[in-house]
């Protein structure tokens, strides 16, 4: 699914991630940690491919993400469930309206049911149709969920999806993601609370980050 090999990121003279080799197979469920500088964020976003390396190679699905072209990293991401504190909304748009945004791609009738089903899931339905600037911090967050789950994708990149959040809605999020990675997605699940009990709740694999490497 992804194959990370010595791969490095630099910017402005800093290095961010140095030798980074990391190999996740298809239905892996891996919590992400480390401390709030340690790169994690930065490694999500190399394999959603919003900027390249600056040094080895990130496959993704059998495809090397720096040489692809922008039309068919646009179709990888397609496969791909994002979710990431500064991946915003419209605010003057409603939750609605900004999820009908994101799937502009589609058909309205296959839209309508990817968001009715995604906005159910989430329990954020009785919120559709409010303005994003009326959401809570919590309601942002479950509304960043129902954008990365909308496509049903292989891959979801869940950077600090727990934050702002109560113990039930927490709960929530984590059965999402728990879930959708039963049925066969792959889930990368980042946090910065490295003593979490949710690492021995979910029992999967973890990865830590320290200073831009991985212990």
């Amino acid at each position: 699914m992804i194959n990370l090999k010595f791969v490095s990121k630099v910017v402005r003279n800093q290095a961010i991630l140095s030798n980074i080799n990391l190999k996740i197979e298809e239905g892996d469920f891996v919590y992400l940690t480390g401390a709030s500088d340690s790169g994690k964020t930065t490694l999500l976003k190399l394999i959603y491919g919003f900027f390249p390396p600056s040094g080895g190679q990130i496959v993704v699905m059998g495809k090397d993400i720096a040489k692809l072209s922008k039309g068919d990293l646009s179709n990888l991401r397609k496969k791909m469930g994002l979710f990431m504190q500064d991946f915003g909304f419209l605010e003057k748009k409603t939750a609605e309206e900004n999820l009908h945004l994101f799937l502009s791609g589609l058909p309205k009738p296959e839209r309508n049911v990817m968001i009715d089903l995604s906005l159910h899931l989430v329990e954020l339905t009785p919120k559709r149709k409010l303005l994003i600037s009326s959401l809570s911090g919590s309601e942002r967050q479950q509304l960043r969920l129902a954008r990365c789950i909308a496509l049903n994708p292989k891959l979801i990149l869940a950077d600090e999806p727990l934050l702002y959040l109560d113990e039930r809605k927490e709960k929530l999020i984590l059965d999402i993601l728990l879930d959708m990675n039963e049925k066969g997605a792959t889930v990368i699940f980042v946090s910065s609370r490295q003593e979490d009990v949710r690492m021995s709740i979910i029992k999967k694999k973890v990865v830590k980050l320290c200073q831009g490497r991985i212990e």
